[in-house]
C-alpha cells in the first residue's frame, strides 16, 4: 500500500508499520511501545536484525507490562505529498524524500530529520576480535594500573553500516544528557560530544530536549552528536541498523521514567548506603583502614561506609579478588570489627587480572578470557557466574558489604605518556585498543 510518493507499505501489525522507501530500498519501521513510547528503526539491509540489545532490559518487555493497544492509524494529507501516522502522544509526519517529523498529538512541532538528506549509510566492515591471543601479551603499567598489550587477532564477521542520522532542532530548544565528560557546559546545543567509554568519560545515548522529549539512541558502539555549522544528528559507527526509543513527557521526570522502563529500574540503596563514605586513593593495610575507622568514631564525626579501593590483593596478582594474608591477615575479622563500630565496608573490584593469580588462571583455564587474556569475557553468561563465585568466596564470605565495579573501560589507550592528547586523538586511541578484543558495534556496552 503506497503511503506517499517516497515510502510503500509493507507490512502492519496491530501497533507496528513497516514501510520501505521506493527510491533506497531503506526499511523503515514504527512501533508503538506505548502512548508515549515510540520505536523506530531503519536500515538499508533486507530485514532487521532481530538481536537482543545488551543496551535494554533482558525482560522487556517488563513481565505483567500491558503495551498500549493504541493503533498506528494513518490520516489525510497535510501538505502535499505528505502523510501522518498517529501513535498514542506522537504525530508522526512523512515527508517526500524519506524525512519524518515528530510532533505532539495536537501537531506541534517537536523535532524533525533534515528534509533533503535524513539518514546517511556507509557500508562498513564488522570485525569480531578472537577469544584468544596466540601472540606476544605486554604489561604495561599506567596511571590506571597495569594493562595488558598484544595484537589480537580480528576476523570478518558480516558487513553493517556507519549511519548517518541528520536532524534539525529548534533555535529556542535546549538539550541535555549524553552522559558524563569533562565539559564545562550541560546544554548540547551549538557543541559535539564523543560517546565511547573511557576513565573520564561515561557515555549514554540519550538526549531531554527542553520541548518536552527524549531519545534513547539503542546502540552499544562508538557514536557521536553534533551540532554546528555543518548540521545536526548523530553519527554511530558500526552497525546494523539506526535503532531507536522517542519518550514523550513533556516532564523531565516522566521521559527519564521512560528510560526506566526500557533498560530497568533504578535499584534504590540500603538506608546505610545514604550516609557519608570514606574513601582514598587506597588503604596499604587492614591496620590502616582501622585507624581511619576508630578516628571517626573517636571524634565523632558520622561516618557510614568506609571504601577499600585496589592494591588489597596478593602483590603482583592484579585484580585477583580476595585480601593479601600478609596485609589483611584475617578479613572476616576485619569486617566484624567496623559492622561493631556500625560500619559497612566496600571493595572494589576490576575485570582485568594479571600475575598468574588463581582467579586469572581458573578464567582462563575455561576459556572465559577475552584475547589478551586478562580480561574476562563479560558478554558470556558462563564467565559473568565464574567471576560472581570468585567474588563471593573471595569477598563476601568475609562479611564485605558491597561491591564497587571499577574499570568498565579495561581497554583504555591514553593514561600513559607525557602529554595529554587531543580529543580526537583520545578517541581514535582507546577505540581502536577496544576494538582488537570487543566487537566494534558493542564497545561501550562492557
Amino acid at each position: 500500500m503506497k503511503l506517499n510518493s517516497c515510502f510503500e507499505q509493507k507490512a502492519a501489525s496491530r501497533n507496528t508499520r513497516c514501510y520501505q522507501n521506493r527510491m533506497t530500498g531503506e526499511l523503515l519501521e514504527l512501533e508503538s511501545v506505548s502512548d508515549r513510547i515510540l520505536h523506530l528503526r531503519a536500515t538499508r539491509n533486507a530485514e532487521f536484525s532481530g538481536r537482543h540489545s545488551n543496551l535494554l532490559r533482558p525482560d522487556f518487555p517488563p513481565a505483567g507490562t500491558v503495551l498500549s493497544s493504541t493503533l498506528l492509524s494513518a490520516s489525510g494529507e497535510t501538505e502535499p505529498d505528505s502523510a501522518c501516522l498517529m501513535a498514542g502522544k506522537w504525530q508522526i509526519f512523512f515527508g517526500p524524500n524519506g524525512n519524518l517529523r515528530f510532533c505532539r498529538e495536537d501537531g506541534t512541532l517537536l523535532f524533525e530529520e533534515n528534509r533533503f538528506c535524513p539518514r546517511e549509510y556507509e557500508s562498513q566492515p564488522v570485525m569480531r576480535p578472537a577469544r584468544s591471543s596466540d601472540g606476544e601479551i605486554q604489561t604495561i603499567s599506567t596511571i590506571d594500573g597495569e594493562k595488558q598489550r598484544t595484537e589480537a587477532k580480528c576476523e570478518f564477521d558480516h558487513n553493517g553500516w556507519a549511519i548517518h542520522w541528520n536532524l534539525r532542532f529548534s533555535p529556542d530548544e535546549a538539550l541535555y544528557g549524553l552522559g558524563q565528560h569533562e565539559n564545562d557546559f550541560l546544554n548540547y546545543r551549538g557543541r559535539s560530544e564523543y560517546l565511547y567509554q573511557q576513565n573520564m568519560k561515561v557515555a549514554m545515548p540519550v538526549l531531554l530536549s527542553t520541548r518536552g522529549y527524549g531519545i534513547l539512541l539503542n546502540t552499544e558502539g562508538l557514536c557521536s552528536f553534533h551540532d554546528d555549522h555543518y548540521g545536526c544528528g548523530f553519527h554511530l559507527d558500526a552497525g546494523d541498523e539506526l535503532d531507536l526509543y522517542l519518550i514523550y513527557g513533556p516532564e523531565f521526570d516522566v521521559i527519564i521514567s521512560g528510560i526506566r522502563f526500557l533498560t530497568s529500574p533504578a535499584q534504590p540503596l540500603p538506608l546505610w548506603a545514604c550516609g557519608f563514605w570514606q574513601s582514598k586513593e587506597h588503604y596499604e593495610n587492614a591496620t590502616q583502614l582501622l585507624e581511619v575507622a576508630h578516628e571517626y568514631r573517636s571524634r565523632k564525626l558520622p561516618l557510614d561506609v568506609i571504601v577499600q579501593d585496589w592494591k588489597y590483593w596478593p602483590e603482583e596478582q592484579w585484580g585477583q579478588k580476595s585480601f593479601d594474608v600478609s596485609r589483611y591477615p584475617d578479613p572476616c575479622g576485619l569486617c566484624d570489627e567496623l559492622h561493631r563500630m556500625n560500619l559497612r565496608l566496600i571493595v572494589s573490584i576490576w575485570p582485568n587480572m594479571n600475575g598468574g593469580g588463581e582467579n586469572q588462571q581458573q578464567l582462563i583455564a575455561r576459556g572465559e578470557m577475552l584475547g589478551n587474556n586478562s580480561t574476562y569475557d563479560a558478554f558470556n553468561p558462563e564467565a559473568r557466574a565464574c567471576y560472581y563465585r570468585q567474588v563471593r568466596t573471595g569477598l563476601l564470605d568475609c562479611g564485605v558489604d558491597g561491591l564497587w565495579s571499577d574499570c568498565t573501560e579495561p581497554f583504555e589507550n591514553d593514561w600513559h605518556g607525557a602529554i595529554r592528547l587531543e580529543p580526537y586523538e583520545q578517541l581514535v586511541s582507546n577505540v581502536n585498543e577496544a576494538k582488537k578484543f570487543l566487537p566494534a558495534d558493542q564497545i561501550n556496552s562492557y
